[in-house]
């Protein structure tokens, strides 16, 4: 016999029985709002972002820094001439337009 039911069955409100299922429904409400607390928690640290997340996003919306395309470069994944285009990009979106390179024109082809 729990502590709950004895309480129930002392004060003469029920019998043990009703006593149990008393306390098994309230503990399963209590259960379940712990429950929905974790899930909105949880929800809510995923979703949110932190101040220093949202001004990475603010300066950069590509989602690429210099390092990832320096390492896109270095891996064969870029070419040259992409990594220039992409790293003028990257530097005018940032506000250092003035002082971005301009990427240079590949060399023509002997034969044209």
């Amino acid at each position: 016999m729990t502590v709950w039911t004895g309480i129930l069955l002392a004060a003469g409100t029920a019998t043990a029985r009703e006593a149990m299922w008393r306390t098994l429904a309230w503990a399963g409400v209590l259960l379940a709002a712990v429950l929905v607390m974790a899930v909105v928690i949880g929800l809510s640290r995923s979703k949110g972002k932190n101040d220093a997340e949202l001004a990475d996003d603010q300066e950069n919306p590509a989602g690429f820094s210099l390092d990832d395309l320096r390492r896109l470069h270095r891996a064969g994944k870029l070419t040259d001439e992409e990594f220039a285009r992409a790293k003028a990009r990257l530097l005018a979106g940032m506000g250092a337009g003035e002082e971005a390179e301009e990427p240079e024109e590949p060399p023509a082809a002997p034969g044209v």
